[in-house]
């Protein structure tokens, strides 16, 4: 075997072990309180983002639809932080002390 032989067995075994195990991570994990409504409109401006630059047109539209997503999020963030702190009432008012400190 020569030089050459050995590169592509070896490259050969590269390209099997990054199929393998070629995974996508998420560096940023998706925050419980954005709902699937709100990740849909991110998805939209993702596909949008590209054809930005092409005309005007899209930017307006690119604009209006991030002020929306942002709209959306601080909508859904409150809805959140509102839904635990009446969960956490309930269980002050039932007596659950156990349940109001995880919850905490």
């Amino acid at each position: 075997m020569d030089a050459n032989d050995l590169w592509m067995e070896l490259e050969q075994a590269f390209e099997c072990v990054t199929a393998i195990n070629n995974t996508t991570t998420n560096d940023h994990p998706k925050k419980p309180w954005i709902t699937s409504h709100t990740w849909s409109l991110i998805a939209k401006r993702r596909e949008l983002k590209g054809r930005v630059i092409a005309d005007d047109n899209n930017k307006q539209k690119y604009s209006d639809l991030s002020k929306t997503i942002d709209r959306c999020i601080n909508n859904d963030r409150n809805s959140y932080v509102t839904s635990i702190c009446e969960e956490i009432e309930k269980h002050a008012n039932s007596n659950q002390p156990r349940d109001l400190f995880k919850k905490v």
